[in-house]
């Protein structure tokens, strides 16, 4: 038996199921993704609104793998590290 997320949604006299989502088996909270991806907790949660990554869990944000990819290859706010020119003689 597979775990599934469904939802009831009354559209004016119909009531609709909406088709239920497959949960992951593999999920990890904020605070694992942010130190994996060396951020503050609180810049994983911006992320996942702003981009739509990761989902609700209760009060939780819980992230799959895939979407800690999608974080790690947002590029950090600020001027990007300059490149070491070469020592003049």
């Amino acid at each position: 038996m597979s775990m599934a997320a469904s939802a009831i949604i009354k559209h004016g006299d119909q009531r609709m199921e909406t088709p239920a989502k497959p949960i992951p088996k593999m999920l990890y909270t904020g605070k694992e993704v942010a130190e994996m991806t060396g951020r503050k907790p609180v810049t994983v949660r911006r992320l996942a609104i702003v981009h739509e990554i990761g989902f609700k869990m209760g009060r939780d944000w819980v992230f799959t793998p895939d979407d800690i990819e999608k974080i790690k290859a947002i590029p950090k706010p600020g001027r990007p590290p300059s490149k070491a020119k070469p020592p003049t003689t």
